[in-house]
């Protein structure tokens, strides 16, 4: 995302108080706050009983990458360990839920070695 320079110079240059604001009142500096907040880079708003506009905190890291395992999940075989609400039917399966999905979700890798199951 391209800055201004003036949009660049308010980012850089918060208040003591943490909002930041615009150099002077002239319209050029009104016009870069009211685009820093489109974009979505600072936000109007009451914290700690100061009324201004605050930075976004964004994170720098590159997203989680995931890798696709099953581009279709058909079925799921699951079994409860928690405690639960359990009637005969339950007992007699020994607590094993079957899920069938009509329209298959995707099974995900997470970097940490999770799972992640998203529907399309």
């Amino acid at each position: 995302m391209k800055l201004t320079k003036t949009e660049q110079w308010i980012l850089d240059h918060p208040t003591p108080k943490g909002t930041v604001k615009a150099p002077n009142a002239r319209k050029a500096s009104r016009d870069a706050m009211d685009a820093l907040a489109r974009k979505g880079l600072v936000v109007q708003e009451e914290r700690d009983g100061w009324y201004g506009y605050w930075p976004v905190k964004r994170s720098r890291k590159n997203p989680v990458q995931s890798v696709v395992i099953y581009g279709r999940v058909l079925r799921i075989e699951a079994q409860k360990t928690q405690k639960h609400v359990c009637d005969d039917e339950c007992k007699k399966f020994k607590h094993r839920y079957y899920h069938e999905f009509k329209i298959g979700p995707v099974m995900y890798g997470l970097p940490d070695g999770s799972l992640l199951i998203k529907a399309k």
